[in-house]
């Protein structure tokens, strides 16, 4: 009886996963095509150095918080709307935790950049700032994302815990990028 209820479990999972998958594919290839037309980036080594760390840590922001969402809903502690304290709760420590990450992780650059050498034709401050705004503004792009996957899909039937990790951190790949560019454009770079 287990083997059996196994192999069901098993094939809902790679049911509900392949699309997911597929879509996170193409969005892949996306963010690829995008960072490949930045010329912007990619004349400054630490920013383009510093997409996949900030991409990364935006991707690991929007699965924690769908995990706890997916948990949280299966459990029933918050309803598949988009209201309640818990969920507004959960939002807010994403945000918080975002925010202090990425200012972190603007003061490290500032400090860790002149310590190896780098050369850069933007100076630290601009750096931090990037840094730091382009982190920021991503954690609210990433956690909406995870937000709205999480919710829909338990509303659609689907187990979140198959599609929230995927879409999150293959949108953030994109938004990430967008983010960098957004601030480089405002910083003046």
């Amino acid at each position: 009886m287990k083997e059996i209820l196994d192999r069901v479990v098993i094939r809902s999972t790679v049911k509900q996963s392949i699309p997911v998958l597929l879509v996170a594919l193409l969005l892949g290839i996306l963010a690829g095509q995008i960072l490949n037309l930045a010329s912007s980036i990619i004349i400054i080594p630490f920013v383009l150095f510093s997409i996949p760390v900030v991409n990364g840590i935006g991707g690991n922001l929007g699965t924690i918080l769908g995990a706890r969402l997916s948990s949280e809903l299966h459990l029933g502690s918050i309803s598949p709307r988009l209201e309640g304290d818990d969920l507004e709760d959960e939002l807010l420590t994403g945000v918080t935790l975002g925010i202090i990450t990425y200012v972190s992780l603007a003061f490290v650059s500032m400090i860790v950049a002149p310590v190896l050498g780098v050369q850069m034709p933007i100076n630290l401050v601009k750096l931090g700032v990037l840094i730091a705004f382009s982190g920021i503004l991503l954690s609210f792009v990433v956690l909406a994302i995870s937000m709205l996957s999480a919710v829909y899909s338990f509303r659609f039937g689907l187990d979140p815990d198959n599609s929230v990790a995927p879409l999150t951190a293959s949108s953030g790949d994109i938004a990430g990028i967008m983010c960098i560019i957004l601030v480089l454009q405002v910083v003046g770079v």
